[in-house]
This record gives C-alpha cells, sequence and structure tokens, in this order.
C-alpha cells in the first residue's frame, strides 16, 4: 500500500479551521479551542492536527496567480475566497484542477 502524503501545516492555520468548524469566535485562544475539540468531537488539538495533515493532500486543486495548491475549506468572506488552510502542491501534476 502506498505511503499516505501528509501536509506540514502551521498550528495557526488549524485553529482558523477548527474555529470555523466550530463556530467559535475568531478570536478564540488555544484553550478554548481545544476544549471544544474534546466536546464535540472527543479528540486532543494534535489528533485534529494530524486528520486535517492526511485530508489536506486529498482536497480539490486548483491553480492560483503564484502556483498550484490543494485548498481546504475554502469561504467567501466579505466577498472574496479564502482558504483556511492550503498546501502548494506540483503544477504539473493534473489531477483534479479546477
Amino acid at each position: 500500500m502506498k505511503k499516505p502524503i501528509k501536509a506540514n501545516l502551521h498550528w495557526t492555520e488549524v485553529d482558523e479551521l477548527a474555529i470555523h468548524i466550530l463556530g467559535l469566535p475568531e478570536d478564540s485562544d488555544n484553550a478554548v479551542i481545544e476544549e471544544a475539540l474534546a466536546d464535540k468531537f472527543e479528540i486532543s488539538h494534535d489528533s485534529f492536527t494530524d486528520i486535517v495533515s492526511l485530508l489536506l493532500p486529498l482536497a480539490m486543486r486548483g491553480r492560483g496567480m503564484v502556483g498550484a495548491y490543494a485548498s481546504f475549506a475554502v469561504i467567501e468572506k466579505n466577498g472574496d475566497a479564502m482558504a483556511l488552510v492550503k498546501m502548494e502542491v506540483d503544477p504539473d501534476d493534473q489531477q483534479n484542477y479546477k
């Protein structure tokens, strides 16, 4: 079996995604996020990060002005699209490009 790709994410990206999924205020600190993840999903912040890191490479891919990326949880904010979590991908890999 092929080893899964794991994205290298910064904790702030994971926090933004958790805040969005959990419906928390944007200025929620790590303790609030950790508690909400435990209450809703019965997982730690580290486990949530691991899950997001493994799912992100499976997300829909797109091309931006600067390169190609896989993004997770793209939402509309003030009329602009915003990726809460994204990673660069090989622009020559044609898999799932919009």
